[in-house]
């Protein structure tokens, strides 16, 4: 088990989060909208072992859980959100870019001891604090627009 990691701003309601493997058809890991899951449009690969974190979506915790990772769990993952911040919505640029490997170890050993096939996972997360401040720029520059006074 795994948790991939995707923060949003603390301060804003958070409507939907949305966990995507762009090489993947439906590229859908794990999409959660007014509180709801969408289990329809889910990559099949990983039903029932993927879950957030915290479904409440507080604290802009919008991390995924991933179970019984398998060497095929390789590639990049996305997080992104839908949210609001007082009166102004925002659909998030990817806040979290994850790549993920996993390769099987060639211990035999490791491998009877254990009854399964080691995996080893390796994380690295790109660009969240750029991200994160893109979109705060974006609503920050929407919102002094609508309260500038109109010019002749």
């Amino acid at each position: 088990m795994i948790t991939l990691l995707c923060q949003a701003p603390s301060n804003m309601t958070i409507l939907g989060v949305r966990w995507t493997r762009p090489d993947l058809n439906p590229k859908h890991v794990l999409s959660l909208q007014d509180g709801q899951l969408d289990l329809i449009n889910q990559h099949p690969s990983f039903r029932n072992r993927v879950e957030l974190v915290s479904r409440q979506l507080t604290n802009g915790d919008l991390s995924l859980v991933l179970k019984d990772v398998r060497a095929g769990d390789r590639g990049t993952y996305e997080c992104r959100y839908r949210g609001r911040r007082g009166a102004v919505s925002v659909e998030s640029e990817p806040v979290s870019l994850i790549n993920l490997t996993a390769s099987q170890s060639d211990d035999a050993t490791s491998r009877q001891a254990r009854g399964h096939t080691a995996v080893i996972v390796t994380l690295s997360v790109i660009g969240v604090v750029a991200l994160l401040a893109a979109v705060v720029a974006v609503v920050i520059s929407r919102k002094c627009r609508r309260h500038s006074p109109q010019q002749n």
